[in-house]
């Protein structure tokens, strides 16, 4: 039968009469450090990187030439998300940043 099921969690609605899945892992090899001078960001095989504060404006967009990309800390305290895109992937992780 194409019977739907209504599934509520917090305040957001489903409707499916199927079942999905993950097929692919959260990539386990992008690691951010955020200290007082620089924050590190690695991940291998990027293609661009890209900083992007919680109003949505890129503060940082640079072609990534190694896995290990370190990026002067001069950001104010806050809430940021890194983007890094690999391939036709983007993998994005949220960091911040405390004065």
């Amino acid at each position: 039968s194409d019977e739907k099921i209504l599934v509520f969690q917090s305040s957001m609605a489903l409707l499916t009469n199927s079942t999905t899945n993950v097929n692919e892992p959260v990539n386990h090899e992008f690691v951010i450090t955020v200290n007082p001078e620089m924050i590190s960001v690695n991940f291998d095989n990027a293609d661009s990187i890209k900083i992007i504060d919680m109003n949505g404006i890129v503060i940082f967009d640079k072609k990534a030439t190694e896995p290990n990309i370190s990026i002067p800390n001069t950001f104010i305290a806050g809430t940021y998300i890194c983007v890094i895109k690999t391939g036709d992937r983007e993998y994005s992780q949220k960091f911040q940043v405390v004065r």
